[in-house]
């Protein structure tokens, strides 16, 4: 059940990253959103599943017409601080895998 849950955002912010180049530039909302799920992936330590979710998050934020705009500044804001925070948990969540290894291996 775990799994199809994370096959079904990869899948919708995939989809929503094609859709935000193309034909509705406001599913870049919907990719702001599951950078916020790959936050609580990767701080609960699924990093895999964070790192794929990061890259086809900024990439749907670096490459969106509706975020190019001049008007757009502190929508530009938002999405820089959702990105720092994303890849700040996927690191705090490394660290985490880490130790929890050297407390089982050890």
């Amino acid at each position: 059940m775990q799994q199809s849950i994370f096959y079904l955002v990869t899948i919708l912010a995939f989809a929503a990253m094609l859709s935000a180049f193309h034909l509705f530039p406001e599913a870049v909302l919907f990719n702001v959103f599951s950078s916020l799920f790959a936050a609580l992936l990767g701080y609960r330590a699924y990093t895999r599943w964070a790192l794929l979710l990061c890259c086809i998050n900024v990439l749907a934020m670096t490459f969106c017409p509706l975020l190019d705009s001049g008007g757009w500044l502190s929508l530009k804001g938002a999405v820089v601080f959702v990105c720092c925070v994303m890849f700040f948990a996927i690191a705090f969540g490394c660290n985490k895998a880490v130790t929890q290894n050297k407390r089982f291996y050890y």
